[in-house]
């Protein structure tokens, strides 16, 4: 990006990607696993984020100290290609109907997140986890973008090292919180 309007638009695109794999990941879940289970399910998907951070940064920072960081954003963005491959070829969308929930209504939905609104701001505990985590989850975007430049440029460590080092503690520490 050369200006910050160009910046915006292409993060804007990157919310608009990541906003369709969540959704229908947590949709089929929760069609596929009894609510018993379910908790266990989404657990499992989110641990993904964390291990496909691991992944990304190790191997991302090996990849980029010796064939460079467009090379490292193809080897990272491939998989992605080939899972969504898989998945289509492989997953099927369950009948709909069969899960717990009642049938799609847009009133009820209305209700549902005016209560859960509610909820969310008029408890005061609720509230403040719910900005814990927001300012928790800014916290981490930042050191996902600022904190690998920082250890190359201020300490010279080379893109392997900056990768592994990101990687385990960024990676793992998530996962384990998970």
């Amino acid at each position: 990006a050369v200006a910050f309007p160009q910046l915006l638009m292409i993060r804007m695109g990157v919310g608009v990607a990541e906003a369709g794999c969540s959704p229908p990941a947590h949709s089929l879940i929760s069609d596929y696993f009894e609510p018993a289970q379910r908790t266990s399910a989404l657990s499992i998907y989110s641990c993904g984020t964390s291990l496909g951070y691991l992944l990304a940064a190790i191997c991302g920072g090996y990849v980029a100290q010796h064939w460079g960081w467009r090379a490292a954003c193809a080897m990272v963005g491939l998989p992605g290609i080939l899972i969504a491959i898989l998945i289509k070829a492989f997953v099927r969308d369950p009948p709909r109907g069969q899960s717990s929930l009642p049938p799609f209504s847009l009133r009820a939905e209305a209700r549902e997140l005016g209560a859960v609104g509610r909820a969310l701001f008029a408890d005061r505990a609720i509230l403040h986890m719910v900005l814990g985590v927001t300012i928790g989850g800014f916290a981490a975007y930042g050191f996902y973008a600022f904190v690998p430049p920082y250890f190359s440029r201020a300490y010279h460590l080379d893109y392997g090292t900056v990768g592994l080092i990101a990687g385990l503690s960024g990676g793992v520490a998530v996962g384990v919180g998970i």
